[in-house]
């Protein structure tokens, strides 16, 4: 039986600029406890990149749950409603003068 896995890649922006944005500490911290239908979060290369690993499927449907699972799970999360970010250079250019 053959057996495969879901990886999807989640960039946090800055809503209003839609630019990359660095989460502070703690919300990092609580984006990377988050697991849902066996999807785990981990951190990836870039501080404003996240990756969910689903677990190891062998049938479509059961893939499918746990990716939709994940994803209604990830936005409701209080750390993308608080958008609490780390200052940014890009942040200056985005502020009226």
């Amino acid at each position: 039986m053959r057996s495969f896995g879901i990886e999807e890649e989640f960039f946090i922006l800055e809503p209003l600029a839609g630019l990359p944005r660095v989460p502070i500490a703690s919300a990092r911290a609580e984006l990377l406890a988050l697991t849902a239908g066996g999807t785990r979060t981990h951190s990836e290369f870039l501080a404003c990149q996240l990756e969910g690993i689903g677990p190891i499927c062998t049938q479509g449907a059961e893939a499918l749950e746990s990716a939709q699972a994940y994803r209604t799970v990830l936005p409701g999360t209080g750390v993308i409603r608080r958008w609490p970010w780390e200052p940014h250079r890009a942040s200056r250019a985005l502020q009226p003068s």
